[in-house]
C-alpha cells in the first residue's frame, strides 16, 4: 500500500515539475503564442502540435502533449520541453518549410541546448550527453541530426578548455 502511494506521489511530483518547468520556460523565453500542455500516456515522450480551438477563432495555438512516464528526471523534462518549444520558435509547424525533417530536428535541439546552456547551465553537459541515446537509437533522422549537433557542442567544449 505504501509502495503504491509513494509511486503515485512521485508521478504527481514529476507531473507538477513538468508543468512548472513548462510555464517557467515559456515566461523566460517570452513566448507570445498560446501554448498549453496535456498529458497523454500513449505517446513516447513529448510532441508539439498546431492546435485550433473548436470555435475556430484562435489561431497559432499549440498543444504540447507529453507522457510523464517517459521522463526519468528533471534533465529529461528540461530537454524535452525546450526541444518542443524550439519547433514553435523556429516555426516548423506553421510554415511550408523547405527544411528536411533532419534539419528541423537539428534546429529544435540546437535551440533546446542553447536554452539549457543559458538558463539551466548545470544541466548543459547532461543535455549534450543525452544526445547519444538518439545517436545510438533506431531513428535515423534523430541519429543524423543529433550526431552533427553532438560533434559541434563537444568541439565547442574542448575549445573552451
Amino acid at each position: 500500500m505504501q509502495e503504491e502511494q509513494r509511486k503515485g506521489n512521485k508521478k504527481m511530483s514529476m507531473e507538477k515539475l513538468f508543468e512548472d518547468i513548462f510555464e517557467e520556460m515559456k515566461s523566460l523565453l517570452h513566448f507570445k503564442e498560446d501554448i498549453f500542455s496535456k498529458r497523454d500516456n500513449r505517446i513516447k515522450g513529448a510532441c508539439v502540435y498546431l492546435y485550433t480551438y473548436i470555435d475556430g477563432k484562435q489561431e497559432d495555438c499549440y498543444r504540447l502533449t507529453y507522457n510523464i512516464k517517459k521522463f526519468k528526471n528533471k534533465a529529461d523534462i528540461l530537454i524535452a520541453i525546450a526541444h518542443e518549444l524550439g519547433h514553435i520558435r523556429k516555426k516548423h509547424l506553421t510554415t511550408d518549410s523547405y527544411l528536411s525533417l533532419t534539419d528541423k530536428e537539428y534546429q529544435a535541439e540546437a535551440f533546446a541546448l542553447d536554452v539549457i546552456k543559458k538558463y539551466y547551465n548545470s544541466y548543459y553537459l547532461r543535455a549534450i550527453d543525452s544526445l547519444t541515446d538518439y545517436i545510438n537509437g533506431t531513428n535515423k533522422i534523430y541519429a543524423v541530426a543529433f550526431q552533427k549537433l553532438y560533434d559541434e557542442r563537444r568541439k565547442e567544449l574542448h575549445e573552451k578548455e
